[in-house]
């Protein structure tokens, strides 16, 4: 679908946010987040301490940009459900 979107493990979530601490989502109520997912043209996303996920607006997190996707992990995980099922059926690959 696309570039192909990738949830990333907890164990690697944890260990991005260890190394290189939370990413800034000034956008965001608490502007502290971590990278959860990511598409293969370097589009982040970013889940911020409330819970709600972030896309960023370019592949860099330097001085990054974000656009708020959703406002929970499972309506993120059931957006890109849907996408994937329009993907199967049209050929169109959605607006994550």
């Amino acid at each position: 679908m696309g570039n192909g979107y990738f949830v990333h493990s907890a164990h690697d979530v944890l260990g991005r946010l260890a190394e290189e601490g939370p990413v800034f989502v000034p956008e965001a109520d608490d502007p502290h987040g971590m990278v959860i997912a990511s598409n293969g043209g370097g589009i982040l996303y970013v889940a911020d301490r409330g819970g709600a996920i972030h896309r960023s607006r370019t592949a860099s997190l330097d001085d990054a940009e974000f656009d708020k996707v959703t406002d929970n992990l499972s309506e993120f995980l059931d957006h890109i459900r849907r996408c994937v099922v329009r993907f199967a059926e049209t050929g169109a690959t959605g607006d994550l």
